[in-house]
């Protein structure tokens, strides 16, 4: 691939000026954090009276207890006592995977979170605020399972003693994935916004709506999976809907993307597997969702199904992908390395994943995951596509256009040639309006060039061709059709009135011979109109054309004769 030298001076500039960017960012972020000190906490892990569905566990460490694990509808109770210290604008935080919750302080019930409905109910991290009077007390948690299948263990409660101090630092420490995923959020606004503003004059826009759409989902999807929402609100059940409604819907329209490529111009069977790739998830996506709140189908039990589509959709993409650069097409290379990115970094965060879940048998997570960083640059990676395949086929259409020009065009005058002028004709074949056809003769060309040189007979063809192209209004096509010969086609005769056109065509032909030399501009002409008496009746189609245009030869013919027995006449005089 070749860049100009103005495209590299862009593209070096464009990468400091991000580099920069990340500088002053990362330097920023860690300025702030050295001003910032790790909140007290303390974990209550031990000395736990457990109950899971009937089965008791006493004096048990929260962190080393597994049980198998439990069904929708089990419930779990834990029991403790809280420690003797001030609790004063301290919160206690509870990791709650799917279950409605309740905490009871000295038999009394304090707070509670869930609902009786059978919908999501979400996960993450509950911030439950603690009072000074509850020093010393015991305290139970009470977890209804309401999604089977995932709960095996109960994490600790962790305590923060100063709830102002733990939200600052948590905001400090997520800022950096918080601006890289509002950078995405806003993105993708701005560019559907624009999109959705141009969809009806460009077809392209709308697939930069489907790619907008899908990377706010994305956006939307990282925002509560890697834990962002909870800067906002502890809101379990409305970070659930965003989350799997996200991760649900996006794929689709991600594939939608891809449309105009894998289907409209793919002519083999890919394009059935794109299309049924792309209608499962437009219907896994947009049927799952309501069913949760209709029939109570939970959207988590659907992972899997979810898994196997995104899955099947992007190796297919890649596929296509790697298939275009084979066949030299070229197509969407930004989003197979976007793919290539996000692959590297799901590997990464799988093979940690492995380690300490599955070798060291650790429940908590002992790694910070990296996967918004490989969305973020897939993310990227797709508005960059977009941006690149819009200008190589703006390209292409350019060098098409410019082609077609050629082939249409006479190169002397710059006026269409004949294959234009016979496109023309086929045109009106088809017209039910009145047309008109104009046949002009140059004289004197050979005359130019026998006494004058070639230059001067150049220069008389281009006057002429520019005095019919400033004369001719919109609505006309003027043609050159050979060495001397022209014809100008009015597709509207009525509106436009050919004798009017010849008599101001006549007027700046004699302003202008009145300083050119060495010879004035002089030639015949003749007209047609399609409603002319003279022609046959019945008369429709390219033989009506054809008729008009030999009578305005003929006539042009005519005139040709009238001028020169006019011009023997005047030397005989």
């Amino acid at each position: 691939m070749k860049f100009s030298k103005t495209k590299l001076i862009f593209i070096i500039l464009s990468l400091i000026g991000t580099g920069f960017i990340y500088y002053t960012f990362v330097t920023t972020i860690s300025y702030i954090k050295q001003g910032t000190t790790t909140p007290e906490s303390e974990t209550l892990n031990l000395h736990y009276d457990v109950n899971v569905g009937g089965v008791l566990y006493q004096d048990a460490d929260l962190d080393s207890l597994k049980f198998d694990t439990v069904p929708s509808g089990t419930e779990i109770t834990v029991s403790s006592t809280f420690p003797d210290k001030n609790l004063e604008n301290s919160i206690m935080n509870l990791y709650v995977l799917h279950s409605r919750v309740e905490l009871l302080v000295d038999g009394k019930s304090v707070y509670f979170y869930g609902h009786d409905k059978p919908v999501v109910f979400g996960y993450g991290t509950l911030h439950v605020p603690l009072y000074e009077n509850y020093s010393g007390k015991d305290f139970k948690i009470i977890y209804n399972i309401m999604e089977g299948g995932e709960v095996s263990a109960i994490d600790a409660p962790v305590i923060y003693y100063d709830a102002t101090d733990y939200f600052r630092n948590m905001a400090i420490n997520r800022m950096t994935y918080l601006m890289m995923d509002f950078a995405l959020i806003v993105l993708s606004l701005i560019f559907g916004a624009v999109a959705l503003i141009f969809m009806f004059k460009s077809r392209e826009m709308l697939k930069l709506v489907f790619l907008a759409i899908s990377v706010f989902g994305i956006g939307m999807w990282i925002f509560c999976n890697h834990d962002l929402f909870d800067l906002f609100s502890d809101n379990l059940l409305l970070r659930g809907h965003i989350e799997y409604m996200s991760f649900y819907t996006a794929p689709f329209f991600f594939s939608l993307y891809f449309f105009d490529d894998y289907f409209v111009a793919e002519k083999t069977g890919r394009r059935y597997v794109y299309l049924a790739i792309t209608v499962l998830q437009g219907l896994f996506g947009f049927i799952s969702i309501p069913l949760n709140f209709t029939t109570g189908i939970h959207l988590p039990s659907l992972l899997p199904i979810s898994h196997v589509l995104i899955i099947s959709s992007l190796t297919f993409l890649a596929y296509m992908s790697i298939r275009s650069i084979r066949l030299k097409k070229n197509l969407h290379v930004s989003f197979l390395l976007g793919f290539t990115l996000i692959i590297l970094f799901a590997l990464r965060d799988m093979i940690l994943f492995t380690k300490y879940h599955y070798l060291q048998h650790s429940t908590g997570a002992k790694y910070n995951s990296r996967m918004l960083i490989g969305t973020f640059l897939f993310a990227v990676a797709m508005f960059i596509d977009f941006f690149a395949t819009q200008s190589r086929r703006k390209a292409a259409e350019v060098r098409a256009e410019a082609l077609n020009k050629m082939a249409h065009t006479d190169i002397m005058t710059g006026l269409s040639n004949r294959r234009r002028c016979e496109e023309e004709f086929e045109e009106l074949a088809k017209s039910k309006s009145v047309f008109g056809i104009i046949n002009f003769d140059l004289n004197d060309l050979k005359k130019t060039n026998d006494n004058y040189g070639h230059e001067a007979g150049d220069k008389l063809l281009t006057d002429f061709s520019n005095l019919l192209t400033e004369t001719f209004p919109e609505g006309c096509l003027v043609c050159r059709t050979g060495g001397d010969e022209f014809i100008a086609t009015i597709s509207d005769a009525k509106r436009i009135r050919p004798e009017e056109i010849l008599r101001v065509l006549a007027e700046k032909r004699n302003l202008i011979n009145k300083t050119r030399t060495p010879l004035p501009l002089s030639y015949a002409c003749g007209y047609c109109i399609s409603t002319d008496p003279a022609l046959g009746s019945g008369l429709s189609g390219s033989e009506l054309v054809s008729e008009v245009n030999k009578l305005s030869d003929a006539r042009m013919y005519e005139n040709k004769a009238a001028i020169k027995a006019a011009a023997k006449a005047s030397q005989n005089v």
